[in-house]
C-alpha cells in the first residue's frame, strides 16, 4: 500500500486540536521540579515539542532566555506555532525539524483514524503497523551537536527529548556532556 503525502487542511478535528493546544496546560506537577533545574535565564531544547504543552511550560519558566521547539511535524508545528502566539511565549523558536540519532531525512507517518481526523499524537518515523490508513511526510532530522553549533549557544540546560523512542541515541552525547557541566537532559 502506498500512502498518500501529508497536506494540511482546516477541519473541525484540526480545530479541536488547536483549541487544546491554546487553552490547556498539562505537566504542572512538573513545575517545582523544574523551577530547581532551570536558571530564569536558562536554554531549553524541547525535541519533539507537539503541540507545545512543555514548550508554554519551559517558556514561562526560563523568561529572561531561550526555548528551541524542535517538531518536524507539519500538522503538530501548525497547531504549535500558533498555540505558542496566542499564549504570548516570545521566547520559544520553532524549528522545523527533528532530532535524532543522526543527521539526513526520515519519513514522518501520520495515522488516520477517521476521515480527516489525525491521530497526531501517534505520529513517528518508520512504517504503520497499528493503522490502516496513514499519510506520510519527508522530514529533517539533525543532532544535537550541529544544532548547538548553528544556535550559537554557549550553554544548554535542559533537554526534553519525547521523540518517539527516538530520544537515547539523540541525547547520549547530551548526557555525557551534561555529566561534566551540570546540564541535564530527559527522556521520554
Amino acid at each position: 500500500m502506498t500512502a498518500p503525502y501529508f497536506r494540511w487542511r482546516l477541519s473541525p478535528t484540526y480545530l479541536a486540536h488547536l483549541f487544546k493546544a491554546v487553552s490547556k496546560q498539562h505537566h504542572r506537577a512538573l513545575i517545582p521540579i523544574l523551577r530547581r533545574i532551570l536558571p530564569e535565564d536558562g536554554i531549553v531544547l524541547d525535541a519533539g515539542a507537539h503541540a507545545g504543552q512543555f514548550a508554554k511550560l519551559f517558556s514561562s519558566l526560563v523568561p529572561r532566555r531561550q526555548v528551541y521547539a524542535f517538531e518536524p511535524g507539519g500538522y503538530a508545528r501548525a497547531i504549535l506555532r500558533i498555540a505558542l502566539a496566542l499564549n504570548r511565549c516570545g521566547n520559544v523558536a520553532v524549528l522545523p525539524l527533528g532530532l535524532g540519532a543522526r543527521e539526513g531525512t526520515e519519513i514522518l507517518t501520520l495515522p488516520v483514524k477517521r476521515p480527516g481526523s489525525y491521530g497526531f499524537g501517534l505520529a513517528h518515523l518508520g512504517p504503520e503497523t497499528r493503522f490502516e490508513t496513514v499519510e506520510r511526510e519527508a522530514v529533517a532530522i539533525s543532532t544535537i551537536d550541529p544544532m548547538v553549533e548553528v544556535l550559537e549557544l554557549s550553554r544548554l540546560d535542559f533537554i526534553k527529548a519525547d521523540i518517539e523512542g527516538w530520544g537515547c541515541g539523540s541525547c547520549a552525547a547530551a548526557w555525557v556532556r551534561s555529566a561534566t557541566s551540570g546540564r541535564s537532559c530527559s527522556s521520554s
